[in-house]
């Protein structure tokens, strides 16, 4: 069982965003629910920082680091500056997302930028058709 040495003061976690769209079908925002878990868990602070502006599913498009479209979020970001941030995505396929939103961090003054991806499965039970 190892340990994780962090300094819980300049430790924080965020979530590559999803669009807008993807939210409504699905939902809610599986990154970032994966990454409020993980902080919950570590004991740190979980802060959402960006939004995506991206109109197109990622899904099937060839150019997605072109694709990928992030705002930041209203609200003051400074203590980021010098800190370390974990990004969490629920997915990553060709790391477009997670270098976007690691180029983000960057202006903000993120001192260090580290990525992971989490996956979490839900048990879908069984409906018996009754209309065959």
């Amino acid at each position: 069982n190892a340990s994780l040495e962090i300094d819980k003061d300049k430790f924080i976690i965020t979530n590559v965003p999803r669009r807008k769209k993807g939210i409504i079908t699905f939902g809610y925002d599986h990154a970032a629910e994966l990454a409020k878990r993980v902080a919950k868990r570590l004991g740190v602070r979980y802060v959402s920082i960006l939004k995506s502006k991206s109109k197109k599913a990622q899904k099937g498009t060839t150019n997605r680091r072109k694709n990928v479209k992030l705002r930041f979020k209203r609200g003051d970001f400074s203590f980021l500056k010098g800190n370390t941030v974990l990004i969490i995505d629920d997915i990553i396929t060709s790391g477009s997302s997670i270098l976007a939103v690691s180029d983000k961090l960057k202006q903000l003054g993120v001192r260090k930028r580290m990525a992971a991806c989490i996956g979490m499965s839900y048990k879908d039970y069984y409906k018996k058709r009754t209309d065959i």
